[in-house]
């Protein structure tokens, strides 16, 4: 079963109106969140009256992903990424009377932030289903001890007030089941899932990344991945593994797709190693993902995810056959267990 018709059959009603349905997001900054979103909402017909309504960021950041012409976009003045007593207050009343007046019959949730308080405020205002999707739990981040207690705590509290939780990965399924979130009839794991990319071959993908920082190919190894610039991504990590990879060879070069709030941590970092051969791209016109085949090297450095869509879309431009993407797919599982394990493969994936 797909979300889509997980959400058809939650959202079935006994009367021919349409099903008033409303996303709710902390921030538009594009990820794996966002595109959840933007698919889902594509993909849900007349049926279904939808918002989204989001905090922090643009609204534009979202309508270039969304085709689907029938989706409102609201703007939350008080719903923030951050933690902060004041505007969480706010935001809680802010979502409360929202629903309140639009009397939404499923109110679906992303993002820890407003899977907290949009849950209080959707159980207050007499929602019928609170609906929240775990993108990786934010209890598994890199932060103190006391933190993830914090965030677990706020997992669990909240999971009373929700009809469903939905993991997107059988790891974050079991972590609720191991960590006692909520009964596990509450639980639904339904993987993400991708459209058609359209992949630029590999020199055309080569040819416009290093356009882009006037660079000449001369058959360099290229290395890179596609990430926000959050903590949680790891690309330090991945910067200091290129530092110690060019004391090694001297044929590599290291590409990061994005941008984000850490670029200016990044790139003192990149400074600080002297890589005169790694590059942060920041925007791109052409959709990132139809890049990866330029990749000779795909790395994942993150300390937390779900199920993330880049590592999904760069298996699929690998041209692995199933059997080889079902190996691999073990092979995560045990990284995920001891990350002191590394494997390089020769289709171009890196672990």
């Amino acid at each position: 079963m797909n979300t889509n018709t997980w959400l058809r059959q939650s959202g079935a009603s006994a009367t021919p109106r349409r099903v008033k349905l409303c996303q709710i997001i902390t921030q538009t900054h594009f990820g794996g969140a966002q595109k959840y979103i933007c698919d889902i909402v594509n993909n849900l017909d007349e049926n279904f009256d939808i918002t989204i309504a989001y905090g922090e960021g643009f609204k534009k950041e979202l309508e270039e992903h969304i085709t689907n012409t029938g989706v409102k976009l609201i703007k939350l003045k008080y719903l923030k990424r951050n933690i902060n007593i004041f505007y969480d207050k706010l935001a809680l009343l802010e979502l409360f009377f929202f629903f309140r007046k639009n009397k939404f019959d499923v109110i679906p949730l992303h993002s820890s932030k407003a899977g907290f308080i949009a849950s209080m405020a959707g159980k207050l205002a007499n929602i019928k289903k609170i609906i929240y999707t775990a993108h990786g739990w934010v209890f598994k981040e890199d932060l103190s001890k006391a933190k993830k207690t914090f965030y677990l705590f706020l997992e669990k509290f909240s999971a009373r007030f929700k009809t469903k939780i939905i993991c997107v990965s059988k790891q974050d399924y079991d972590l609720a089941i191991s960590y006692k979130i909520c009964k596990q009839e509450k639980l639904e794991l339904i993987y993400n899932g991708l459209d058609k990319i359209n992949y630029l071959d590999k020199e055309t993908a080569r040819k416009i990344l290093f356009e882009k920082f006037q660079i000449a190919d001369t058959g360099q190894k290229l290395i890179g991945t596609i990430a926000n610039f959050y903590k949680n991504k790891g690309l330090r990590y991945l910067i200091k593994s290129a530092n110690i990879l060019n004391q090694k060879f001297d044929n590599l070069i290291f590409f990061i797709i994005g941008d984000g709030l850490e670029r200016q941590n990044l790139e003192s970092l990149i400074k600080q190693y002297k890589l005169q051969n790694f590059f942060l791209t920041g925007y791109i016109k052409e959709e990132a993902n139809t890049l990866l085949k330029g990749f000779d090297i795909f790395t994942l450095s993150s300390i937390k995810e779900g199920l993330p869509y880049t590592l999904l879309e760069a298996l699929n431009a690998s041209n692995l056959k199933k059997r080889q993407i079902l190996n691999l797919i073990k092979l995560v599982k045990n990284y995920l267990k001891d990350r002191q394990k590394m494997k390089f493969f020769k289709n171009g994936i890196m672990i």
